[in-house]
């Protein structure tokens, strides 16, 4: 809590300091996949990952990525019954990074998905799932993803899980 909230101020004020290195996006994403595979396994979920292309290295904020990546996983994971499916892909459009995070958990109710982005907003079916969370990660990533120069997007209804999806400026090297 303290760091979401620590991570929303510098975003606000425009303090956090950005640093731009090289990133490898298929082995950044499977270190967060690394991260998540306790969880994975213990609800025996089926997670389906593409990257197209295989190796892709581009210059990003790799703490700003990894506030992105790991919390749409983390979330994925968290409204997924076991079972379920995750996925994590990204696709390289003309000079456009696509990433989505999909997953076949609780979802998100149609009427509240413009109020998903917002400073502590959680879906109402997200309470009555009984899975903690403080209403600041998807704000907190819409901030990162702004902040990298991207935009994301969510589609979802109620029990048909989420799809998020991002693009971002692909800065190839």
């Amino acid at each position: 809590l303290i760091n979401d909230f620590l991570s929303v101020s510098k975003l606000e004020m425009g303090t956090f300091a950005t640093s731009i290195e090289e990133v490898n996006l298929a082995n950044f994403f499977n270190s967060i996949i690394d991260e998540y595979s306790e969880k994975i396994t213990e609800k025996k979920l089926d997670l389906k990952y593409t990257y197209l292309p295989d190796t892709l290295i581009f210059k990003s904020d790799t703490r700003l990525l990894h506030i992105v990546i790991s919390n749409l996983m983390s979330n994925a994971v968290k409204y997924v019954g076991e079972n379920g499916v995750v996925s994590l892909n990204y696709e390289l459009i003309d000079k456009t990074i696509v990433i989505t995070v999909t997953d076949n958990g609780i979802g998100i109710p149609v009427d509240e998905i413009d109020k998903l982005f917002t400073k502590f907003y959680r879906a109402s079916n997200a309470h009555s799932h009984q899975a903690e969370g403080t209403g600041l990660g998807l704000y907190i990533v819409k901030q990162s993803v702004e902040k990298l120069g991207g935009i994301i997007d969510v589609v979802s209804s109620e029990n048909n899980g989420a799809t998020f999806t991002i693009k971002l400026p692909s800065n190839l090297h």
